[in-house]
C-alpha cells in the first residue's frame, strides 16, 4: 500500500513539555484506545471505554470516531471489546470501505489487536495502545503543550528550539526519576543530491515522508525534533540502547520498503542512524547526543542505511 500524503500537521504526538515524575508503583487499570500518528487530526485520542462494546470508525460524523480524511470511507471499520477467558480483547473489522483496512501493513478483514499495532484506514494511521491512568494524563498534558509549540511544517516534528529550550530540562528530571531516555539520531543518505538534481521541493516531499514513516514506528508518547537539514532527532523516554535499535532498525526497514518512485521514479531514499542512551548521572543531554552522533558517523562510515550503537555498548545491532 502507498505511503500516507503529505499535508498540514497542526501538532504531533512526538513531543512534549510534560514534566515526567517517577510513577507510584500501582498505575491502575488500563483502558484500550487509538491515537491518530498521521492524518490532519495528528495527535488526537479516542479512548474505547467499556461502557459501549462497538464503536463505528469513518468519515460520517455520526460515526463512534469521526476520522475527517477523504481516503477514509463513510463507515470505515468497526472496533469492538469482547470477554475470551477472563481477558478482554480489541477487534477491528473492516465495513466494505473503498481502500481496505490495514493492521501493520497487512489487510485484513478481521483482526485481533495488539498494544503498539498500526491501523491504516486509507491515508489515516492510527495507533492501538493499552493506557493506564498515568499514560492518559500524561498524553492529554502533551496533547496540549504540543499545541504550544513550534512544529516544523515539512515534517510535523518539534524544531531544533524545543530541542534548546525544553528537552534539557525533560531529560535531566527523567534522569534525576532513574528513568532515563534513549536518542536516535537519523540521517537521510545523499539528500544534497536528491535537493540538487530534483528539486527543493521534492526533497520536502521526501522529508515529509520519512518524517511519516518515522511517526509510524514510535510510541505515542516519544519526542521527535528536526535538528536541522535532513537531521532528526528521536528522543524515547524511559527506554534503553536496545530499545532505541529496535525501533530505529524499523524505521530503516520501512524507510527500503517505501514506493519512493511515487515521488519520482529515478529517487531511492535510505537514512542512517545513531543510537545512544543516558547511562551514567554524569551523563547530560549533550554527552548523550555527542554519543549518538559518534554512532551515526560510523554507521555513515560502513557504508549507510545501517543502524550503529554508541560505542562500549553490549547491545547488538544488524
Amino acid at each position: 500500500m502507498s505511503a500516507p500524503k503529505g499535508g498540514e500537521r497542526p501538532s504531533t504526538t512526538l513531543a512534549t513539555a510534560v514534566r515526567l515524575k517517577a510513577m507510584p508503583e500501582s498505575r491502575g487499570p488500563a483502558t484500550p484506545g487509538i491515537t491518530v500518528i498521521n492524518g490532519s487530526q495528528l495527535g488526537v485520542r479516542f479512548d474505547l471505554d467499556d461502557v459501549r462494546r462497538n464503536f463505528v470508525l469513518g468519515r460520517e460524523t455520526a460515526c463512534d470516531i469521526f476520522i475527517d480524511d477523504d481516503t477514509v470511507s463513510r463507515r470505515h471499520a468497526k472496533l469492538y471489546l469482547q470477554s475470551q477467558d477472563g481477558a478482554q480483547l480489541v477487534k477491528i473489522s473492516d465495513l466494505g470501505s473503498t481502500n481496505g483496512v490495514f493492521v501493520n501493513e497487512q489487510q485484513i478483514t478481521e483482526a485481533t489487536l495488539q498494544p503498539g499495532d498500526k491501523i491504516h484506514l486509507g491515508d489515516v494511521i492510527l495507533r492501538f495502545e493499552w493506557l493506564d491512568q498515568y499514560d492518559r494524563k500524561f498524553h492529554d498534558s502533551l496533547a496540549e503543550k504540543v499545541r504550544q509549540a513550534a512544529v516544523d511544517p515539512t515534517t510535523g516534528f518539534l524544531t531544533k528550539r524545543f530541542y534548546q529550550d525544553e528537552l534539557p530540562l525533560l531529560t535531566k528530571e527523567w534522569c534525576e526519576a532513574g528513568e532515563g531516555y534513549a536518542l536516535i539520531l537519523i540521517d537521510l543518505d545523499g539528500f544534497k543530491a536528491v535537493n540538487d538534481r530534483f528539486g527543493h521541493a521534492v526533497g520536502d516531499r521526501v522529508l515529509a515522508r520519512v518524517g511519516a514513516l518515522a511517526r509510524a514506528q514510535v510510541r505515542t508518547n516519544d519526542i521527535a525534533i528536526r535538528f536541522g537539514g535532513d537531521e532528526l532527532v528521536v528522543v524515547l523516554p524511559r527506554a534503553g540502547e536496545e530499545d532505541a535499535v529496535q525501533v530505529a532498525t524499523r524505521i530503516r526497514d520501512g524507510v527500503r520498503r517505501d514506493h519512493w518512485e511515487e515521488i519520482h521514479p529515478a529517487i531511492v531514499v535510505r537514512v542512517s542512524q545513531g543510537v545512544a542512551a543516558w547511562r551514567t548521572a554524569a551523563d547530560d543531554l549533550e554527552v548523550v547526543f555527542r554519543r549518538a552522533d559518534r554512532a551515526l558517523y560510523r554507521a555513515k562510515q560502513a557504508g549507510r542505511d545501517r543502524v550503529d550503537v554508541a560505542e562500549d555498548s553490549r547491545v547488538l545491532v544488524r
